[in-house]
């Protein structure tokens, strides 16, 4: 009994540690794909925020920038989508510790955010 114990809490461990790097790395993806784009890189960002969406598809900085970057390039559509998800995932801004593309918003919520790039594109 007791060894089941132990093996259950080392595979808790490890299962909890795992989920801690996958975190780290989406965002470390959308803070390298935030410096591509503030250096003009777009196509660069976009596939560093598409990779840090894969890693979690719950991280809001990943699709609010994916929304932004849709809006930029013309892709309304894929745009509404990804701000939708920002605010039906109803994000805070102290979520993860990553940037969004959107300077002349800073203090907002990222909700807040997909809120009003929501409403420019309507």
């Amino acid at each position: 009994m007791m060894k089941r114990v132990r093996i259950i809490l080392i595979a808790l461990f490890f299962l909890g540690i795992s989920a801690c790097i996958f975190l780290k790395e989406d965002a470390r993806l959308v803070n390298q794909g935030y410096n591509s784009l503030v250096n003009g890189n777009v196509g660069e960002a976009e596939q560093q925020f598409k990779a840090a969406f894969e890693v979690n598809p719950d991280n809001p900085y990943a699709m609010l920038n994916l929304g932004v970057i849709y809006a930029r390039t013309g892709r309304e559509e894929l745009a509404r989508a990804m701000y939708r998800k920002v605010i039906e995932n109803d994000a805070s801004d102290s979520t993860y510790p990553a940037r969004v593309g959107e300077d002349d918003m800073k203090g907002e919520t990222l909700k807040k955010i997909a809120e009003s790039n929501l409403g420019r594109l309507n």
